[in-house]
């Protein structure tokens, strides 16, 4: 039985490097998909559930908040932008159980992917992922 911080790697090549509670992904951890999409945030009972960051193989990601593995609350969307290629567009939204419900402003781009950090720190006993621009 997996408990404690640990890696599993699937057959696919798909892996997990993180928390493991009871055989579930439960914790902070590293998902990654063989096709170059990962995500890293909080897990609960194997499902993203609290901070987390979805990256796409394409570039795009989702910064937000999670519940019972969906998009769930704010976050924020981020692309690179088609007319420079270079520039990230960063807009904010809400989302309900994995759809997008409303977007709440465009914030202004960034001129560089150097600028993007993605940190994590500790309030109050809970484990946050945060990144600022």
């Amino acid at each position: 039985m997996l408990n404690g911080k640990g890696l599993f790697i699937w057959h696919d090549d798909r892996l997990y490097l993180g928390d493991w509670k009871d055989n579930m992904m439960h914790g902070s951890g590293t998902y990654k998909w063989n096709d170059g999409r990962m995500f890293v945030g909080e897990y609960e009972n194997d499902r993203k559930s609290g901070m987390g960051i979805y990256l796409w193989a394409d570039g795009r990601a989702y910064y937000g908040e999670w519940e019972a593995g969906k998009q769930h609350g704010f976050g924020y969307y981020i692309v690179i932008d088609p007319q420079d290629g270079k520039s990230l567009k960063i807009k904010k939204g809400v989302w309900n159980q994995g759809k997008r419900q409303e977007w709440r402003e465009e914030l202004t781009k960034l001129r560089s992917f150097s600028k993007l950090k993605i940190t994590k720190t500790s309030r109050k006993g809970n484990k946050l992922l945060r990144v600022t621009f």
